[in-house]
């Protein structure tokens, strides 16, 4: 299923899911990187992201959108790949509300995060950022759910740096918004969301 992700539009300015699924590829094993995560966690994040998207192509997915992750943890348990590699593939959309649970495993909050960030550096160098009461690929919570990860799991490393390694993927598509523009917004975007979580934490 993950050889048949070309198939697939992410975004008509940023490619295919294939696209996506090496973006995933390169900032997990990035962020692993900068927050010195053991090499077993790192092994099993960078199987999980080249995972990630593969049940997009299964049918169940295709007939039921609301089961995308859900199926590849089960297909990759059923393949036999390690448990970790299986929940950090459900775990990649968490969480998946305001305040929603965050990935358990140390995989899953590595590549539920680089999910988050490329969706962001997708978004805003395709020109189409949040405005106003508009989200419609809810990046406000994306944003919130980086925060949400960080701190639960003491993840370090710098936005600025992670956004311009997503930003590097992108950039060989045509007619994307400069990177001078996109990255400082970007960061801003998500220390406002890093900003209500301490506030609303009464800091």
């Amino acid at each position: 299923m993950a050889a048949q992700l070309d198939k697939i539009v992410f975004h008509v300015k940023a490619g295919t899911m294939e696209d996506k699924t090496e973006r995933l590829v390169d900032l997990t094993g990035y962020l692993a990187e900068m927050c010195g995560a053991p090499d077993e966690a790192r092994k099993h994040a960078l199987e999980a992201a080249r995972l990630a998207k593969a049940d997009q192509v299964s049918i169940m997915v295709r007939e039921f959108a609301d089961l995308e992750g859900v199926m590849g943890e089960t297909y990759a348990l059923m393949e036999g790949h390690h448990p970790e590699v299986a929940r950090a593939i459900r775990e990649q959309f968490l969480p998946d509300a305001a305040g929603g649970a965050v990935p358990v495993t140390l995989p899953g909050a590595l590549l539920a995060t680089a999910e988050k960030v490329d969706n962001i550096a997708a978004a805003f160098a395709c020109g189409e950022p949040p405005s106003g009461s508009k989200d419609p690929y809810g990046l406000r919570r994306a944003a919130a759910g980086m925060v949400a990860i960080a701190m639960q799991h003491g993840l370090r490393y710098n936005a600025e740096s992670l956004l311009d390694r997503a930003y590097d993927r992108l950039e060989h598509f045509p007619g994307l918004v400069d990177r001078g523009t996109v990255i400082p917004e970007a960061v801003a975007f998500i220390l406002e969301r890093l900003a209500k979580t301490l506030t609303d934490g009464g800091l």
